[in-house]
């Protein structure tokens, strides 16, 4: 399998409470994430994690990965963007720029991978026919995971050649610099959507929807 960097710009995602429904929820949406790779990795994957983190403080994030039990071929680098504000697009860039492997994977801190067939499909979508795959999951809608669905809309996460890549818009409302960026592969005739929602093979996870997408209450002290 051809090298694969995963990029996740981050803030307050591993571990939080959250009040749902006069409960306290804690959530540990990126650790789910990480675990999922973990799970699924082989000896024969060479993959690296690109965490770009916007000064989370639900937890330290360098303490927290040198806490996972993880294997030699899943190396991490972390990122520490020093500002009060949360810029995916940004931080997509600053990700890519310290990215090493020739393929990228922009991975939302609150997804997971449970099967092995989208890297056969990204081996032969992107690395075989040059093309930019979008993949599309599976939302989870309730806490136990229970329910869920497929969205009529949405871009998809991004994976590409790093050679391909675009900047993304920086600053920009949420989902808007991932329309922006389709659009352009689109234009090109190089986009490709994928679904992996049949087997919920690339889910969602459920958290509370929230204006801003981000700003989640930090774990109590």
């Amino acid at each position: 399998m051809t090298p694969i960097s995963f990029i996740t710009p981050i803030k307050n995602r591993t571990d939080i409470v959250i009040e749902h429904r006069g409960k306290k929820i804690r959530l540990k949406l990126f650790q789910n994430t990480i675990q999922s790779l973990i799970d699924i990795i082989t000896p024969e994957d060479c993959w690296e994690y690109v965490i770009v983190d916007f000064k989370s403080d639900d937890v330290n994030m360098t303490e927290f990965i040198e806490s996972l039990q993880k294997p030699d071929n899943l190396i991490f680098k972390i990122h520490t963007v020093d500002q009060p504000f949360f810029d995916r697009g940004g931080g997509i860039n600053i990700g890519v720029e310290l990215a090493s492997h020739p393929v990228i994977f922009v991975m939302d801190a609150d997804m997971m991978i449970k099967s092995r067939k989208m890297f056969d499909d990204i081996e032969d979508v992107v690395v075989k026919q040059n093309k930019v795959m979008f993949a599309l999951c599976w939302y989870y809608l309730n806490p136990n995971h229970t329910r869920g669905f497929l969205p009529n809309g949405g871009t998809g996460n991004v994976i590409l050649k790093k050679d391909m890549f675009v900047n993304m818009t920086n600053n920009s409302s949420w989902g808007k610099e991932d329309n922006i960026n389709e659009a352009y592969f689109v234009s090109r005739g190089l986009s490709c959507r994928m679904y992996y929602h049949e087997n919920k093979e690339f889910i969602h996870q459920w958290h509370p929807s929230d204006i801003r997408h981000i700003y989640y209450p930090s774990k109590p002290t």
